[in-house]
């Protein structure tokens, strides 16, 4: 077994790696940007598929895509296989973190696993790889549950939302978790908090931002910020509708921030994680892991998440605190009562250690560890790790 893999990229074409060098901070283009980095400081080779304006490679070569800038696209994607199959073919493993994972797709049927490859799903979406059930990566412990049973949907779960029901054909038979990991270095850790309350994300219904809303009428003397920046047509109609529903609540205390786009509004974001008191995010659909819930907690800031989802999972009582949602079965007056209560908690709970416990679990360096040992696995083994 090589000491030293060739391993090649395949992120989506929704934005560029890192997508902050096109406009918006999304969650899984970054993280290739992350893993690609861990990688080469250990010494790897790496090539990268991803869209034109993508970062290059300082150990291997960037091969380029059609960027679809924030739709999933099925021919943007393609690109990868049409263009450049003959040319990643002598690889020694491909890890596919795309939208559609038809690389993936084509070497399974087409050319015998040569070479092997790996596939990390993010959310709660089993369709893709089309008939693909071997080798399959996800974001959570919660994930993986819902994997086995063939749920299948990122809004399964909103009330309102409840049709869809476990797919027998879509259940997988085995997948492994490995969680997103963070650079420390960038997301440094800050003791000295200032007064107020955070949310970062998509000012999206699923997010809970009407229940942040209604928690900061209830507390007129808290200080909330929403922080978000809207990249595509529904995310600006949101974010117009809940400003406007702020005002008509007559809520002073809330801020809606809109951070600048490319690196200097990552490191803005950045900021306003490292000084918050707490991080706010009361998610009403089911989330397979939370990044931003993460981000806070590499800064040494505290959170509250709801139970939807991995909340429960990623956030223990010594980091943040989880508001019970569906175990209240959406009763909003017992929802804003334990968001209330959770904010008071936040206030006691050590800063450094919640940075202590996310360098440990969710660190770049700790995601890379876990997906070297993948990679080897599934080499060792012929390409067929584990899902057959």
């Amino acid at each position: 077994m090589k000491e030293k893999l060739y391993i090649c990229l395949v992120s989506s074409s929704l934005y560029p790696v890192p997508a902050w060098s096109y406009y918006y901070g999304y969650g899984s283009e970054s993280i290739v940007y992350y893993l690609l980095n861990e990688l080469e400081r250990r010494g790897y080779k790496v090539d990268l598929i991803a869209p034109q304006q993508s970062i290059r490679p300082k150990t291997g070569k960037l091969y380029p895509i059609p960027c679809s800038y924030g739709e999933i696209d099925y021919d943007c994607e393609l690109k990868a296989y049409e263009w450049y199959y003959d040319e990643i073919k002598n690889v020694d493993i491909i890890h596919d973190l795309s939208s559609t994972c038809v690389l993936s797709e084509r070497i399974y049927y087409y050319h015998n696993l040569k070479p092997p490859f790996i596939i990390t799903r993010n959310g709660i979406d089993f369709t893709r790889p089309r008939g693909v059930k071997i080798n399959i990566v996800v974001l959570s412990e919660y994930a993986k549950k819902c994997a086995l049973e063939g749920i299948n949907s990122a809004f399964y779960g909103v009330p309102g939302f409840e049709y869809i029901k476990p797919i027998d054909w879509l259940k997988l038979k085995d997948v492994r978790v490995v969680y997103y990991g963070i650079p420390e270095d960038l997301y440094q850790f800050e003791s000295n908090k200032e007064d107020y309350i955070l949310f970062v994300g998509r000012t999206h219904i699923s997010k809970g931002i009407d229940l942040i809303l209604e928690v900061a009428k209830l507390l007129p003397n808290e200080r909330f910020i929403i922080c978000t920046r809207p990249a595509r047509r529904d995310h600006f109609e949101y974010l117009h509708y809940y400003m406007l529903r702020s005002k008509e609540m007559g809520l002073r205390n809330v801020e809606f921030y809109i951070h600048k786009s490319g690196f200097k509004g990552q490191l803005e974001k950045i900021r306003l994680y490292q000084k918050a008191k707490c991080f706010l995010s009361p998610n009403i659909y089911v989330e397979a892991l939370g990044l931003a819930s993460i981000e806070s907690m590499m800064c040494g800031t505290p959170v509250i998440v709801s139970d939807r989802g991995a909340g429960r999972e990623i956030v223990n009582d010594r980091v943040g605190y989880v508001v019970p949602i569906e175990k209240v079965n959406f009763n909003l007056q017992r929802i804003l009562e334990e968001i209330k209560k959770g904010i008071k908690y936040c206030e006691e709970l050590d800063y450094k250690e919640v940075r202590e416990y996310c360098v440990k679990r969710f660190s770049s360096r700790v995601m890379c560890d876990n997906y070297l040992r993948l990679y080897y696995e599934v080499i060792e083994k012929g390409g067929i790790g584990w899902g057959l």
